[in-house]
């Protein structure tokens, strides 16, 4: 079976593959969506 190539790139927050223009310049390196950057910072103690 061959696999099954993603348009796009995946993002690490919500887990997802979303169109190249759903990232930023810095989102595509980070692998990290528009809509997951925008969400507040996780604060770990």
């Amino acid at each position: 079976m061959a696999k099954k190539k993603h348009q796009g790139h995946y993002c690490k927050v919500c887990g997802e593959y979303k169109p190249n223009e759903s990232f930023s310049g810095k989102g595509h390196k980070n692998h990290i969506c528009k809509k997951c950057a925008q969400l507040p910072k996780r604060e770990d103690k």
